[in-house]
């Protein structure tokens, strides 16, 4: 067993929603769903993913902290944070535009999504990723 993190092992990750909507069928919000919900109007993003190795993990926590200046303290900014882990650690998905064309990962398409759903992934992603036995 390596202690070794390969980026090229891809690692699953994958989160279950609803849409919601209002009275003129405009998306309103985003439920997120338990694994094992089932139905027609459940849709599922499933991404492939990298492990946390050392330096990325690093670098993003650097990239996401800084220092309150009124306590001292280091505080995370989480839309930073959420946005990096995906940017640095997931390589692919199946979410498709209007046209049934597959829309490129990067972080143009991040910042497009419901708030939700990015903060579902990169939580599904860090727990995946811990390594602690359940």
């Amino acid at each position: 067993m390596s202690i070794f993190v390969n980026s090229t092992d891809l690692i699953r990750v994958s989160v279950k929603f609803r849409t919601l909507t209002d009275s003129q069928k405009r998306v309103v919000g985003i439920e997120i769903l338990p694994d094992d919900a089932v139905g027609a109007d459940v849709q599922e993003i499933v991404c492939d993913t990298t492990g946390r190795d050392f330096d990325n993990m690093s670098k993003l926590l650097e990239s996401a902290t800084i220092i309150n200046h009124v306590t001292g303290q280091p505080m995370i900014r989480s839309a930073v944070f959420h946005r990096g882990i995906i940017s640095r650690f997931f390589k692919g998905w199946n979410v498709d535009d209007e046209n049934g064309q597959q829309v490129e990962l990067n972080n143009e398409a991040v910042s497009r999504m419901h708030d939700s759903l990015v903060r579902a992934l990169s939580r599904k992603w860090l727990k995946t990723t811990a390594g602690k036995v359940k």
